[in-house]
């Protein structure tokens, strides 16, 4: 083409033909990615502090695990005591109820035991009626109304 056309470098003051201006003075880029910013082993003594750092991290996150299985053992534990101990209640309710029938059954007995002497004793020449009398006038005081 032309040659009495300048060359844009020249047309900007005469800057150097070979070498464009950004070239001459590149942009400020940011620095490349070291090994530390990517999570690698430290290649130079500064980046020990990061090393510690990780490590200390690492050693945190083990013992909150630590922490959780500890915790879940316990749970666990828990559970089975939980479970022994309602257990423990359905029999202790059971052994109640079984009691509490048994004392109605004796109340019974005495009952019928308590009439058939009473029946025996309003016949004439029963034998030992004080001595039954005071048995079964104690009863109340075994075995109270309403129990």
């Amino acid at each position: 083409r032309s040659q009495s056309r300048p060359s844009l470098h020249q047309a900007r003051g005469g800057e150097s033909p070979t070498k464009p201006s950004w070239a001459q003075h590149p942009p400020s880029l940011p620095p490349p990615p070291t090994r530390r910013s990517m999570g690698c082993q430290a290649d130079k003594p500064g980046e020990a502090s990061v090393d510690r750092s990780t490590e200390s991290v690492e050693a945190e996150l083990q013992r909150v695990r630590t922490e959780r299985d500890e915790l879940s053992d316990r749970m666990k534990r828990q559970e089975k005591v939980q479970e022994a101990i309602l257990h423990t209640c359905e029999e202790l309710e059971a052994g109640y109820m079984a009691t509490k029938r048994q004392h109605q059954e004796l109340r019974s007995e005495l009952r019928r035991v308590c009439q058939e002497r009473d029946d025996a004793t309003r016949k004439p020449g029963a034998a030992q009626e004080a001595e039954d009398q005071g048995l079964c006038a104690d009863a109340p005081k075994f075995f109270p109304p309403g129990r």
